[in-house]
């Protein structure tokens, strides 16, 4: 589906990152800047050097996975999940999205486009679930999108109103 030149390989979040998951988990998002470097040790990872002063994160990778962990509902991490995670589709309707993916693909791949998963969150209609909501408990944030799930506006509209209903 998407070339591997493409792909992104998440690294999963040191110490330091996952304390800070943990004490503002009922949160949508957690600002990046959250994150502290100590030492010149990377943010994400807390484990490699940092190249330079100025950097914050030893490779983009850690970047990339900073980024797509802590703020959930951008195009970018919504993109990545409904492809890696949910195969191209919603998982509440089973609505298929792989056509308009490859021909978002293609397109981004030949406007050399740097990120084609955002390309793919920000061209279709998907929202970001909370599979538990926020309220209910569910977590805000977290490291492996374990309360996430990406789906299609109307089933994200009809799951929100029945939890709603339910509440009342």
């Amino acid at each position: 589906m998407i070339p591997e030149q493409y792909k992104i390989e998440l690294v999963y979040p040191g110490e330091e990152a996952l304390k800070l998951i943990e004490r503002q988990n009922a949160q949508r998002a957690i600002n990046l800047s959250d994150l502290h470097r100590k030492d010149g040790i990377c943010r994400w990872c807390g484990v490699r050097a940092v190249p330079t002063k100025r950097h914050f994160y030893c490779t983009k990778m850690c970047q990339t996975s900073a980024y797509f962990v802590l703020y959930p509902q951008s195009p970018r991490s919504k993109g990545y999940q409904l492809v890696e995670r949910q195969q191209c589709a919603c998982v509440l309707c089973g609505t298929s999205y792989e056509d308009q993916i490859l021909s978002i693909v293609a397109t981004a791949i030949k406007r050399k486009h740097w990120c084609v998963y955002y390309m793919i969150g920000y061209q279709l209609p998907l929202d970001l679930d909370h599979r538990t909501p926020i309220f209910k408990g569910g977590a805000g944030v977290s490291p492996n999108f374990e309360n996430h799930q990406v789906i299609c506006r109307p089933c994200h509209r009809k799951k929100t109103a029945n939890e709603r209903r339910k509440d009342t």
